[in-house]
C-alpha cells in the first residue's frame, strides 16, 4: 500500500507504463521486506543475543530499528 501510495512522487509513477510501475511497487515491497527481515537477525548476531527475548529485547529491538533506518534512507537516495 506505501509502495503504491508514493509512486506518484517518482518518475516512474507518471511516466512509466502500467507494468513498469507494478513491477517498481513488487521490487520495492520485496526490498522492503528483505530489510524487514534481515535487520533484527544482524542485530541479533552483532550482539550476541542469544538469550533473545528474555535479555536484551530493547538493545536488538532499536539496534534493528537503526539498521533498518540507515539501510532504507541509504537505498532511497542509491538505488
Amino acid at each position: 500500500m506505501w509502495q503504491v501510495l508514493q509512486l506518484p512522487l517518482f518518475t516512474i509513477g507518471t511516466a512509466g507504463t502500467w507494468v513498469e510501475r507494478a513491477f517498481a511497487v513488487v521490487h520495492c515491497t520485496g526490498g522492503d521486506l528483505l530489510i524487514a527481515l534481515v535487520s533484527p537477525i544482524i542485530a541479533l548476531v552483532s550482539m550476541w543475543a542469544t538469550d533473545w527475548p528474555q535479555h536484551k529485547f530493547w538493545r536488538v529491538a532499536v539496534a534493528a530499528v537503526a539498521l533498518a533506518a540507515v539501510v532504507k534512507r541509504r537505498r532511497r537516495f542509491v538505488g
